[in-house]
C-alpha cells in the first residue's frame, strides 16, 4: 500500500502537491510561533504598563507630598499657596489609589493585608480631617503626615515586591508556554523536514525512472534494429535497406554467410566461447566491407548477410573471397585458439530480376539456396546463384510444395521397424519412420527430411507422424490384444518454443495409446539454447506418462551436453558406433563404457544398426539386451510391420551364428 502511494506521488505533480504541502506547513508553523511571540510580548507589556507602572508613579507622588511637607515645616505656616499645592498632591495620590484599588483587586483578591490604597486612602482622609479642622501645630502635623508618608510608602514597596514576584511566575507561566510553542514548531519542522526528504526522494525517484524509461526506449529501439552482441544491423534493419534498394532497382549483391563448426564450439568450450566467436565474425564481416558503403548484419544464430552497391559476379567473388579469408582465422579465447569457417551463399539482382522476380523474398531464397550449395560441397566456400543453380533450385522448389502439400494432405506414409529382446529377438515395439513417395517414386528421407529442416517443416512432420502412429498402434493393440509401444522422432526444435506438450496429450488421447506405450526419440542435430526450458518440457512429459528417448547417441559433439541436462529414460546407441563392432576393440570398449554410463543413471540401452549375426552377438556379450536393425527387420508399411511382428511374437526364432 505504501509502496502504491509512494509510487503514486513519484510524479512531476506529486512532487509539487508535497513541496506545496511543504510549504504550507511551514507558513503555518512561523505563523503559529509568532502568534504566540506577540500574545507574549503584548501581556509582557501590558503588566509592565498597566500593573508595575502604577507603583512606581505613586512613589514618586509620595516624594512630592513630601516635598510639600518640608515646604510647611520651612514656612512654618499653611500659607494659602501650600494649601492648594498640598490639595494636588493629595488628588494626585487620591486617583492613584482609585487605580491600585483596581490592580489589588485584579492581582491579588485573596489577600486581607493593608493594601497600598488603603494607606493612601487613610493619608488622604486624615489630611481632609486636619484641614477642615485647621492646624494648629505645624510640627506635629509634619510627624503626622511623615508617619502616613512611610506607612504608604512602606505598603507601596511591599506591592511592588509582589508585583515583582507576579511578574517573575507570569514570565515563568510564558516561558513555558514558549518552550511548548517551540517544541511544536519544532515537531512541525521535524515533519516538514521529513515531508521535504520524501519529496527529494520522490522526485529523484521520479527523475531516475524516467531515465531508466528513455534508456529503455532508447535500448528498445536499438534492439529493433541492431543485433545485442554484435552490434550490427538486424534483419528487420537489412531487410528495409535490401528492400529499397531493390525497389529503386539498384545494383545490388547480397552474401549470405553461415558459419560452419560453430556448434562444435559452443559445445565444446561454452556460450562465452560461442559468444565470442560470433562477436569476432561481426567483427570482421563489417570490417571487409565498411570501405564499399555494404551493409554486414547479423540475421540470427551464426547466421549473416552483406549487401553490396554490386552485382558484377567477379566483384561479389571478390568479395566473397576476402570474407572467407578474414573468417577462417583463428581466434584467441582464454587462451584457446577457436578455428571456424564459413558458408556462402552469393547473388545479385540481375540473375534474380532474370530468374524469379526481383523481390527481397526472392533474393534470400536464391542466397539461401546457394549457401546450401556451398554447404552441400563442403564448406568453407561460396557458390554464386547462377543459371545452373536456378535449375537445381526450381527441383528443389517444386519438391518443397509437393512435401508441403503432401503433410497437409496427408501424404506421408508410415513405415514401422521393430525393435525387439535380445536374444529371443521377440519384437516388443517399433519405430515409426517417415516416407514419402513423389510422383510415385520413394524420395530419400536423407533428402526430404533435411529439406523439412531447412524449410522449417520438420515439426510438422514430427506431429503428423506422432498422430498416425499413436493412432495405428492403438487401433492394432485392441484388435490383436497386444501391448506394443511405439518410438516417436521429435526434433528438438520443439523445445526452443512450442507445444509440444499439448500436442502429444492430444495424439495420446484421440488415439487412446496408453501414455508408457509411447517413446519419444529426440534427435541431437538442431541446437538447442535454453536447457532450462528443455528439461521443464521434458519434466511435463514425464508427467503424461511417456517415455524418453536419446537418439543416435554417440553421434555428434551434443551427446554428453544432452547426457547431462536431459531427463531421459533410454538411449539410442547410433549405428556408426556398430559398424566396426566386431573388430574393433575401441567400439567395444566406448559401447561398453556406454552401457555402464546407462545403468547408474538408470538408462535402458537399445543399440541401432544390428545387420548380422556377428554384431547381435557381440553387443549380447557386453551385455545390452534391447536392438533395432535389418537383422530384425527392415522399416515396412505399418500394417505389415505389425502382422510380422505378431507373427514372431507366437513363434519367436533364433538368430545363432
Amino acid at each position: 500500500m505504501l509502496h502504491r502511494l509512494l509510487d503514486g506521488f513519484a510524479t512531476r505533480f506529486g512532487v509539487v502537491i508535497a513541496v506545496l504541502a511543504g510549504f504550507v506547513l511551514c507558513l503555518s508553523a512561523g505563523l503559529y510561533f509568532q502568534s504566540g511571540a506577540n500574545r507574549v510580548l503584548k501581556s509582557h507589556e501590558v503588566f509592565r504598563q498597566n500593573h508595575v507602572r502604577d507603583g512606581f508613579v505613586s512613589i514618586s507622588d509620595m516624594l512630592r507630598l513630601t516635598l510639600v511637607v518640608d515646604e510647611l515645616v520651612a514656612s512654618n505656616a499653611l500659607t494659602p499657596a501650600l494649601h492648594d499645592k498640598l490639595l494636588a498632591a493629595l488628588d494626585i495620590l487620591y486617583v492613584r489609589a482609585r487605580s491600585l484599588e483596581t490592580r489589588e483587586s485584579t492581582l491579588f483578591p485573596d489577600d486581607d493585608a493593608e493594601t497600598p490604597s488603603d494607606a493612601i486612602f487613610a493619608l488622604v482622609d486624615f489630611v481632609d480631617g486636619t484641614m477642615a479642622a485647621g492646624v494648629h501645630d505645624i510640627a506635629q502635623l509634619k510627624l503626622e503626615l511623615l508617619w502616613h508618608i512611610e506607612n504608604t510608602r512602606s505598603r507601596l514597596v511591599t506591592f511592588l515586591d509582589k508585583m515583582r514576584r507576579q511578574e517573575d511566575k507570569f514570565l515563568d507561566q510564558q516561558a513555558r508556554e514558549v518552550e511548548q510553542q517551540a517544541r511544536v514548531v519544532g515537531v512541525i519542522f521535524l515533519v516538514l523536514a521529513a515531508a521535504m526528504s520524501i519529496s527529494l526522494i520522490l522526485l529523484r525517484k521520479e527523475i531516475v525512472a524516467r531515465h531508466a524509461r528513455a534508456r529503455a526506449e532508447r535500448r528498445a529501439d536499438y534492439l529493433a534494429y541492431f543485433d545485442a552482441l554484435t552490434t550490427l544491423p538486424n534483419r528487420i534493419q537489412f531487410t528495409d535497406k535490401v528492400e529499397k534498394r531493390l525497389k529503386k532497382k539498384l545494383p545490388t549483391g547480397v552474401l549470405l554467410l553461415d558459419l560452419d563448426g560453430f556448434k562444435a564450439v559452443n559445445d565444446t568450450y561454452g556460450h562465452a566461447a560461442g559468444d565470442a566467436v560470433l562477436k569476432t565474425t561481426g567483427d570482421r564481416v563489417a570490417a571487409a566491407i565498411a570501405a564499399q558503403g555494404g551493409i554486414a548484419a547479423r540475421l540470427s544464430g551464426d547466421e549473416y548477410a552483406v549487401c553490396v552497391p554490386f552485382e558484377d559476379v567477379s566483384v561479389l567473388e571478390f568479395y566473397a573471397d576476402s570474407l572467407l579469408e578474414a573468417l577462417c582465422l583463428p581466434i584467441d579465447f582464454e587462451g584457446e585458439r577457436l578455428e571456424v569457417q564459413a558458408s556462402i551463399g552469393v547473388v545479385a539482382s540481375e540473375q534474380v530480376a532474370r530468374c524469379l522476380g526481383l523481390t527481397f523474398s526472392n533474393m534470400m531464397r536464391a542466397g539461401d539456396f546457394a549457401l546450401y550449395a556451398s554447404k552441400e560441397g563442403g564448406k568453407g566456400r561460396y557458390t554464386v546463384y547462377d543459371d545452373a543453380l536456378e535449375v537445381k533450385f526450381s527441383e528443389r522448389r517444386g519438391m518443397l510444395e509437393d512435401l508441403e502439400a503432401a503433410i497437409s494432405d496427408g501424404g506421408l506414409d508410415v513405415y514401422l521397424q521393430p525393435k525387439v529382446h535380445l536374444p529371443s529377438a521377440v519384437p516388443y515395439g517399433f519405430e515409426a519412420l517417415v516416407r514419402w513417395q513423389r510422383d510415385g517414386k520413394f524420395v530419400s528421407p536423407d533428402i526430404f527430411v533435411t529439406l523439412a529442416e531447412e524449410a522449417g517443416l520438420v515439426m510438422d512432420i514430427d506431429l503428423f507422424m506422432l498422430s498416425q502412429a499413436t493412432r495405428i498402434i492403438a487401433e492394432r493393440n485392441a484388435a490383436a490384444g497386444a501391448t506394443f509401444s511405439v518410438s516417436v522422432n521429435l526434433s528438438a526444435l520443439h523445445f526452443n518454443g512450442s507445444n509440444i506438450v499439448e500436442d502429444v496429450q492430444t495424439a495420446l488421447e484421440r488415439s487412446g495409446l496408453p501414455p508408457e506405450l509411447l517413446t519419444l526419440e529426440i534427435t541431437e542435430t538442431v541446437q538447442i539454447h535454453d536447457w532450462e526450458r528443455v528439461r521443464h518440457v521434458l519434466a511435463q512429459l514425464g508427467a503424461l506418462g511417456c517415455k524418453i528417448a536419446i537418439d543416435d547417441f554417440g553421434s555428434g559433439y551434443s551427446s554428453l551436453a544432452y547426457l547431462r541436462n536431459m531427463l531421459a529414460d533410454e538411449l539410442k546407441v547410433d549405428r556408426t558406433l556398430i559398424e566396426e563392432i566386431v573388430h574393433s576393440q575401441e567400439s567395444q570398449h566406448v559401447l561398453r563404457a556406454i552401457c555402464e554410463l546407462s545403468s547408474g543413471l538408470d538408462m535402458s540401452v537399445i543399440v541401432e544398426g544390428i545387420e548380422d549375426i556377428a554384431q547381435s552377438e557381440v553387443i549380447q556379450k557386453i551385455g545390452c539386451a534391447r536392438a533395432q536393425g535389418y537383422l530384425y527387420g527392415r522399416p515396412e508399411p505399418a500394417e505389415l510391420a505389425i502382422d510380422a511382428a505378431l507373427i514372431r511374437v507366437a513363434a519367436p526364432q533364433t538368430y545363432a551364428s
